[in-house]
């Protein structure tokens, strides 16, 4: 008999989000640990995963004996939906799972904006979702992640290879973001699949570095070697682009891209992200070596922007 491998991985296949569960998977079999990807389908992205050497396991996280299925005999789970209808159903039917599997862990991957007034409705669904995960008394690791690079970028990329411009509603040029690159978020998140005893309860907000949108466009001149700007623009021009290049019929990842601009506002005219740059600096923890930094991640991806 195969033996179960004891992690399970869902989202694997990956979307435009950062790809983080994938990486975990990657990450995981180069380092010889056996990993289980929790998928919908046969297709070309799962078979990717098996040439890998990935378990693959077909399910539906909205289908409740699916994922009791999938999560039988593990020990930890990462826990990955996308920015779609559904997160708080598969957050019951997962938590519902691992209580019955008693696995020593579920690593739920949530976002920054998560809060209980936040101004992003997808924001407060994370929110909702540690607390699904806290009422059913199930070990859960609960990682924030700050704006990502991949996503960022994704806005950012036409503006820049068309106009030179950063275009975004987030007010004047210094008003920082909070960024981080998915594949540290993969990192923390296959510490914490490996050490279940040492994140269990725990909440912790993962990010690279604090940049303003200037600074931002700084590093991006000097990557392309041409000047890049930062344009300030409206929130029907940011969302008019965001129309252009996401799903349109996803209106629950529209909704969370238009309340956005919003929460960084807030967090920018409070004072809070500026405290926490120079709290992080302070700690030595805002411009380490184990993080991606902006340039090594523009280098890495450089095929974003259409360059010739």
């Amino acid at each position: 008999m195969v033996t179960k491998a004891k992690i399970l991985i869902t989202g694997a296949p990956g979307g435009t989000q950062g790809a983080t569960a994938g990486k975990i998977v990657e990450m995981a079999l180069d380092r010889g640990i056996p990993i289980a990807a929790l998928v919908r389908s046969h297709d070309n992205r799962s078979k990717r995963l098996a040439d890998l050497g990935a378990e693959i396991v077909i399910g539906d996280l909205l289908n409740l004996q699916d994922v009791i299925s999938a999560t039988s005999g593990r020990d930890t789970v990462f826990f990955c939906y996308p920015v779609r209808p559904g997160l708080l159903e598969a957050s019951s039917i997962m938590a519902y799972a691992a209580w019955e599997a008693k696995l020593k862990l579920v690593v739920n991957l949530s976002q920054g904006s998560a809060a209980r007034w936040s101004p992003s409705p997808t924001g407060r669904k994370h929110w909702l979702s540690e607390r699904i995960f806290s009422a059913a008394k199930v070990p859960t690791f609960n990682l924030r992640g700050a704006v990502f690079y991949e996503n960022i970028f994704r806005q950012f990329a036409a503006g820049i290879t068309e106009d030179s411009e950063l275009r975004a509603p987030f007010a004047h040029g210094s008003s920082y973001v909070p960024l981080v690159a998915a594949a540290d978020i993969s990192k923390a998140a296959l510490d914490a699949l490996l050490n279940p005893q040492r994140y269990a309860g725990k909440t912790r907000l993962v990010v690279s570095e604090l940049l303003s949108l200037n600074e931002i466009a700084k590093a991006t001149s000097q990557f392309l070697n041409r000047k890049v700007v930062y344009k300030e623009v409206s929130i029907d021009e940011w969302m008019n682009e965001a129309n252009r290049r996401e799903d349109a019929g996803n209106l629950e990842q529209l909704q969370h891209l238009s309340m956005l601009w919003r929460h960084l506002l807030l967090g920018n005219r409070s004072g809070f992200l500026a405290f926490l740059r120079m709290f992080l600096s302070l700690r030595g923890l805002f411009v380490t070596s184990d993080k991606v930094q902006i340039e090594s991640w523009l280098e890495a991806n450089k095929t974003l922007f259409n360059e010739a």
